[in-house]
């Protein structure tokens, strides 16, 4: 056996025995995983806070719209100024909202005048069916918001990456009685239980 054999066998059976880095190499291997995880969470949270932050702009305004049915100026300048105030942490460069009144016919849904977009339209959405999902009944009208939210998560600078959201709402303007495309009166217990 030659010196330097039995010098390189020892040094490394010191290095085996030797424990007190194994940590850091430990937590080195583990750390990209931790952090890569924590990203997720914290973009996964974003995620949902403008998603809900979303829903509920096309929720109060379609319930800000149906309280000036007529459809009147303030609603076509009311709604863009209430949504830049209240859309916190939102990219409204991003939002498209398209508001109409229809009601719904025997032969399908009639629209009661033509659709108003704000902030860009949203006229390729399906929004007919949520009088059915609404269970509207025919002759009632509503009020129809549609909406679509592009979400652009903070990983979206490695590549471009964008979230839509898509969401609509059909709220009756009950308490209006004035409403000229609504027949009859609006079952006030109905849409004051939803």
């Amino acid at each position: 056996m030659t010196p330097s054999s039995s010098t390189g066998r020892q040094a490394l059976q010191r290095f085996r025995r030797n424990t007190s880095g194994i940590a850091a190499t430990e937590f080195a291997l583990i750390a990209p995983l931790l952090i890569m995880f924590l990203g997720v969470v914290f973009e996964t949270g974003r995620g949902w806070l403008a998603y809900q932050n979303f829903v509920s702009v096309v929720d109060n305004t379609a319930r800000w719209a149906a309280r000036f049915p007529m459809f009147e100026a303030r609603v076509r300048t009311g709604i863009p100024s209430y949504i830049t105030r209240s859309t916190v942490g939102m990219d409204v460069d991003e939002l498209d909202l398209t508001l109409r009144s229809a009601s719904k016919s025997a032969g399908g849904v009639v629209q009661e005048f033509p659709a108003h977009d704000f902030f860009g339209g949203t006229s390729d959405m399906d929004w007919s069916a949520i009088l059915d999902r609404e269970n509207f009944k025919v002759g009632e009208a509503a009020i129809i918001v549609t909406g679509r939210y592009g979400f652009k998560p903070l990983f979206s600078v490695l590549g471009d990456t964008e979230v839509t959201f898509e969401y609509n709402v059909a709220v009756n303007p009950f308490f209006s009685r004035s409403y000229k495309y609504l027949d009859g009166d609006s079952d006030w217990e109905h849409y004051n239980v939803r």
